[in-house]
């Protein structure tokens, strides 16, 4: 944390009931994590005011979660950038193109063709440049300035540099989606109400965040850490909970992915480095693509179902792994 910011703490109620009466559900060194005794949402409280929290989003931080400093930001011309590497940590590929992510399929399979989306918390836009080249019509808010103006300068993508408190446009979108941004915000519930202001009917929600639920931090203090990553995640969210919320909000849950446990990841991981061929062709590299040059790409659908995808499911459901994807669409137009 820098030192040049007066840490500030506040004491709020819970976001989504108001309610005041809690206990204690995790302690880490000062920080603590409360759960309401009225509807189980769990939040860091007390927690850094509004004041503060800029304090905690250092170049450092962005280092350790895989926002770095390159040589290639250098080239490009920033100074205190960091290269945005967060869609990469999940891909699936050794070699992401400009048009591929695993993140895809949290979206595409929902539709007949594509359409507009707004991305919260978008960064440098590497996931924006991702869809606008498989022919999306994208936009995107960050809170870092110097990443806005990467991802502009860089992948040419409509970025601006604003809150989601801040953000209001009369524009609709087909999707909105949130990935590892929601848990940062003071007042999701109202994010969330918001964006049900920026869908157009039948639209969906896409939301990533970490599971307070997991079993990863049930067996690994070091996994629970980075899971809750206080006081950063000032929201620590449940599947059960998350999905409760936005059916009250009158959205229509659709899908709710969990992520495999963590031994299971590394385990799967391994046997996928011993099956890569040697010498495997690398993928164009990542940027932006002119639109003539832009493929017609069909639609990413849902992975079809076998045995091994069924035991992966089973394994999961029993011990769910560090995050969990909430798809979520708006009430379609009458008629």
């Amino acid at each position: 944390m820098s030192t040049n910011v007066e840490l500030r703490l506040e004491e709020v109620p819970c976001n989504f009931c108001g309610s005041r009466d809690y206990g204690i559900w995790w302690r880490f060194g000062d920080w603590t994590v409360a759960e309401c005794h009225r509807c189980r949402f769990r939040y860091t409280n007390p927690r850094p005011a509004k004041v503060s929290l800029a304090s905690f989003y250092t170049e450092a931080y962005f280092r350790e979660q895989g926002l770095r400093l390159t040589e290639a930001v250098r080239h490009h011309g920033g100074r205190d950038l960091f290269a945005h590497q967060k869609f990469r940590c999940y891909s699936s590929s050794p070699n992401p193109t400009p048009t591929d992510s695993p993140r895809t399929v949290d979206i595409e399979p929902w539709f007949h063709e594509r359409g507009s989306l707004l991305e919260v918390g978008a960064a440098t836009g590497e996931f924006l440049n991702v869809m606008q080249n498989r022919g999306w019509t994208v936009r995107g808010i960050d809170i870092s300035r110097d990443a806005v103006a990467f991802g502009r300068r860089v992948y040419g993508v409509n970025l601006v540099a604003a809150t989601p408190e801040e953000f209001d446009t009369p524009e609709r979108f087909d999707v909105v989606c949130m990935y590892q941004t929601l848990e940062h915000l003071p007042d999701p519930l109202h994010v969330l109400r918001k964006a049900q202001t920026w869908l157009r009917p039948g639209g969906i929600l896409v939301i990533e965040v970490p599971n307070a639920d997991s079993f990863d931090i049930r067996i690994s203090r070091h996994r629970a850490r980075l899971t809750l990553d206080l006081p950063r995640h000032l929201s620590h969210f449940t599947p059960r909970f998350l999905c409760g919320q936005l059916e009250r909000l009158a959205f229509n849950v659709v899908n709710c992915s969990l992520y495999p446990p963590a031994p299971l990841v590394t385990l799967l991981r391994w046997r996928a480095l011993l099956g890569t061929r040697i010498g495997r062709p690398k993928g164009p590299p990542s940027g932006s693509m002119p639109l003539a040059a832009r493929p017609t790409l069909p639609l990413a659908h849902l992975p079809a179902e076998t045995w091994k995808s069924r035991l992966l499911q089973l394994i999961t459901s029993v011990a769910p792994g560090w995050r969990f994807t909430v798809v979520a669409r708006t009430a379609p137009p009458p008629g």
